[in-house]
């Protein structure tokens, strides 16, 4: 009785060697450019920087170094402003405790408090204007923009 599963010796011949011509030499262009037309990967391309004179790239340094050495020495925190309970992100100097970089401006956040206050203001007169005396004596939203 068979299964029909026979194994037998295949005989394999290799494939026969393909001849290879080469092709004859050509003329090239020219692979060196003036330093000027030289393209650099990213990398690269901050140390070498056509154009500028020896003085320019040792200010360039000089500046990216106390750069470096700011962002190495700040801490960053995360705060929420009193006035308008927004979140406010800062760089602050771990030398001196000063604020190097905030983000939203100081400015900004004295704009967005004032214009809080005069919405809070203005709904306040017109709660008082419907409700009658009885809310005159108590504010209905305090300054903090939630309703009391």
């Amino acid at each position: 009785m068979s299964t029909g599963l026979n194994i037998r010796a295949v005989q394999s011949t290799p494939p026969a060697p393909v001849r290879q011509e080469l092709a004859p030499e050509r003329q090239v262009a020219r692979t060196e450019l003036p330093e000027t037309q030289v393209v650099l990967s990213a990398a690269d391309s901050q140390r070498i920087e056509p154009g500028l004179d020896d003085r320019t790239r040792n200010i360039r340094a000089g500046l990216n170094a106390v750069i470096d050495n700011q962002q190495s020495e700040s801490v960053k925190k995360v705060d929420r402003d009193a006035a308008t309970q927004e979140l406010v992100f800062r760089t602050v100097s771990a030398e001196t405790g000063r604020v190097v970089s905030q983000f939203p401006d100081e400015a900004v956040l004295r704009q967005r408090a004032y214009s809080q206050q005069q919405q809070n203001a203005e709904l306040n007169e017109k709660l008082n204007a419907r409700v009658g005396s009885e809310a005159e004596s108590q504010p209905i939203i305090r300054q903090t923009g939630r309703i009391v």
